[in-house]
């Protein structure tokens, strides 16, 4: 939804810096109109015990942050949980296109909820996975001068 409202240049009545002029201003009517939409847009699109919580907002402002304060938390839980993932996650049992399949999926879904990593982190992550098999080529990897991308990692990771 974020998109769509900085699309259409939106963002400022769920930010609060497109402020509602006052009532004798001819833009008032216009802005209340354009606040009740967005603000049925949101109403319409959640559901269940938050969809109750918003439906009692009077403006798009009070349901965006009744949205973003219910969500946040979850999400900052989420983050937690999933990066706890990346760290317990090994090769151990599975060959390296299921071990590399995991950690993609995990990268996934913090990209999803917003927390992308950078490709040191995703390296380091997969490193300290991978078995003692790949030995030679962690010991080389850790030695390199310059940073590798993800992509080059899981090339040279498929070629070893």
């Amino acid at each position: 939804m974020t998109n769509l409202l900085l699309r259409y240049d939106l963002m400022g009545f769920i930010d609060g810096t497109h402020l509602c002029p006052p009532a004798d201003d001819l833009e008032y009517k216009a802005w209340i109109y354009q606040d009740r939409l967005l603000l049925i847009a949101i109403q319409m699109d959640v559901t269940g015990l938050v969809g109750s919580i918003v439906s009692r907002c009077k403006n798009v402002q009070e349901a965006w942050h009744k949205l973003k304060t219910t969500y946040a938390n979850k999400s900052n839980t989420r983050m937690v949980g999933l990066i706890n993932s990346l760290t317990k996650v090994n090769q151990e049992g599975k060959n390296i296109s299921k071990f590399m399949q995991s950690v993609k999926t995990i990268i996934g879904d913090l990209a999803m909820i917003g927390h992308d990593l950078s490709d040191g982190e995703i390296v380091v992550y997969t490193l300290n996975g991978l078995i003692n098999g790949y030995k030679e080529l962690k010991a080389a990897l850790r030695a390199r001068e310059s940073l590798i991308f993800f992509e080059e990692f899981v090339e040279k990771l498929l070629d070893y």
